[in-house]
């Protein structure tokens, strides 16, 4: 589901923040950054768990997602501020209720990972539960072809072993500094 969703970027005019996913303390929070692009209505969305919430992390998560001289619409956090000098579009709203679809996202994807996974989300593979919202939300409007093209995505990619799937977590990020 990954690899199928990386291969393209999202365009256009996108809504960016970020959410904190998990358990009820504020250590053991994953932290989430969340793009989404719509007409009207979203369309596409990405989903990428980052170490810290930084900077310099935000503007990779946005050149590996979006498109360059898409405009970025976001709620001002100051980890937003570079987004500019990263050849993107970047524009400030100044209330809640303009990123409105961004914050749904945020929820449902929440909701899916309580529901779906009563909450027993491994920080290991956070990213894995946010690549198979992301696949299915992408792909929603697709309901005849959901099943074909998992299989599909299935069938053309290596297969994952147990031992790679129990093993523990590396210590180092892709962002480390």
């Amino acid at each position: 589901m990954k690899l199928q969703d990386a291969k393209y970027q999202l365009g256009g005019i996108i809504e960016l923040d970020e959410g904190f996913f998990g358990k009820y303390k504020a250590k053991d929070k994953v932290v989430v950054e969340v793009a989404l692009n719509q007409k009207g209505n979203p369309q596409f969305a990405k989903l990428k768990d980052v170490p810290v919430l930084n900077a310099s992390i935000i503007n990779q998560v946005a050149i590996e997602t979006i498109r360059k001289g898409s405009e970025i619409k976001t709620d001002g956090h100051r980890v937003h501020n570079g987004l500019e000098y990263a050849g993107f579009q970047h524009t400030k709203v100044e209330t809640f209720k303009q990123l409105h679809w961004l914050h749904i996202l945020i929820s449902n994807a929440k909701t899916f990972l309580k529901g779906t996974y009563h909450g027993a989300c491994k920080s290991k593979h956070y990213q894995q539960y946010l690549d198979e919202f992301c696949y299915r939300f992408n792909r929603r409007f697709w309901d005849n072809q959901l099943f074909n093209r998992l299989l599909f995505a299935g069938a053309s990619f290596n297969s994952i072993t147990y031992k790679s799937l129990t093993a523990k977590p590396k210590k180092t990020s892709e962002y480390s500094q």
